[in-house]
């Protein structure tokens, strides 16, 4: 068992086979951004934190 996102590519490529496709586990998995509590943050941060944000702040194609 593996998160689709991990392997959404190998699926596409058909590398990979989903075994049982109307099987779906019930999990709401989240990902917290933990930074130092400070009203600055530094550039890095925020960029970074944008980026993790544009990635995987919306559901995706593999989450339907």
């Amino acid at each position: 068992m593996n998160s689709l996102w991990n392997v959404a590519g190998e699926i596409a490529k058909g590398r990979l086979i989903r075994v049982l496709p109307e099987w779906k586990m019930n999990d709401r998995s989240v990902l917290w951004l933990i930074y130092p509590r400070t009203n600055v943050l530094t550039p890095k941060t925020r960029v970074f934190m944008d980026f993790l944000i544009a990635k995987l702040g919306n559901r995706s194609k593999w989450s339907e």
